[in-house]
């Protein structure tokens, strides 16, 4: 059993066609063949069942599965290992990151990071929610991640990087634009545009203001995109709650940033790996390097 056969037969298993998954690798549908034969001769089973032009998983291949995509991801990190150590300049770091860190935060620090270390790969992954880098982090598949936190997960070590208020976005016409703060008490009665997901933080965060001060928010339209909810709180089809990074220059998109007052709440961004990882040269510089753009932020 080779690394190559594990990478074949994950491919096949993926893509359940011989031809799309040759495709994908950058081999011919023989040569991968003859890769998922020898797999199955070194394992005594059969993985796959030929169903036409098709192929479907036997038991086996549901059990070689979730070790395979193990193995190969501890050799990934072996060999990031080792190209840290043979090089004094290059290398590569897989970082998983939150949208609204992504467009807002995340360009500060790769500024800093790019004056030190102009020739490391920095490969970024963004997910929609924190708990969905979570098991990013646990698969090896991303070296560190830059979300929402604190929290309190044994396997996970944290440094904060910055905190930072919720605040109300509306349009340049709405009654509030140009009120320096108001009162989550003052927004019953408004609609507004929130995050599609049921258990999206900042959804939740909305409804926990609201409901601090005795209402339950009137939703007028939801989407996965913070930029599609500003265009809509530009026309003024509702207002929203959102990070103060996002708002800061919403101008920009037609959309006002108001601070809110009673209550209100606030999010902290943290950088966090899997504890007792090894962490590259690079890894670590791109730490300091995001605690730096926190501390002086939002300069």
């Amino acid at each position: 059993m080779t690394l190559t056969q594990l990478e074949c037969f994950l491919a096949v298993a993926k893509a359940l066609h011989f031809g799309r998954a040759a495709q994908d690798l950058g081999k011919t549908a023989p040569a991968l063949s003859v890769q998922i034969q020898r797999l199955e001769a070194s394992l005594g089973v059969t993985l796959f069942d030929r169903a036409g032009r098709g192929v479907m998983l036997t038991g086996a291949a549901e059990v070689l599965i979730p070790h395979a995509e193990r193995v190969l991801a501890e050799a990934r990190e072996t060999t990031s290992r080792m190209t840290a150590v043979r090089s004094g300049k290059r290398g590569l770091i897989r970082i998983g990151v939150l949208p609204t860190v992504a467009a807002h935060f995340l360009p500060h620090i790769l500024q800093r990071f790019r004056a030190t270390h102009p020739e490391t790969v920095v490969l970024l992954r963004e997910e929609g929610q924190t708990p969905h880098l979570y098991p990013l982090l646990e698969s090896n598949e991303i070296e560190m991640a830059l979300c929402r936190g604190p929290f309190r997960i044994e396997s996970l070590k944290a440094i904060p990087l910055l905190t930072e208020e919720y605040c109300l976005g509306v349009s340049r016409d709405h009654w509030l634009n140009g009120r320096e703060k108001v009162s989550v008490s003052e927004l019953q009665g408004e609609r507004f545009v929130v995050y599609k997901s049921q258990g999206h933080a900042n959804r939740l965060v909305l409804f926990e203001m609201c409901s601090k001060v005795g209402f339950e928010p009137t939703i007028a339209f939801e989407s996965e995109q913070a930029e599609t909810m500003q265009y809509l709180v530009a026309a003024n089809l509702g207002i929203t709650v959102l990070p103060e990074m996002v708002l800061r220059h919403g101008a920009d998109k037609g959309v006002w940033m108001v601070r809110l007052q009673g209550p209100t709440l606030r999010r902290t961004i943290v950088a966090t790996w899997r504890a007792g990882r090894y962490l590259s040269p690079f890894a670590r510089a791109f730490v300091a390097c995001a605690r730096q753009a926190g501390k002086s932020w939002p300069g």
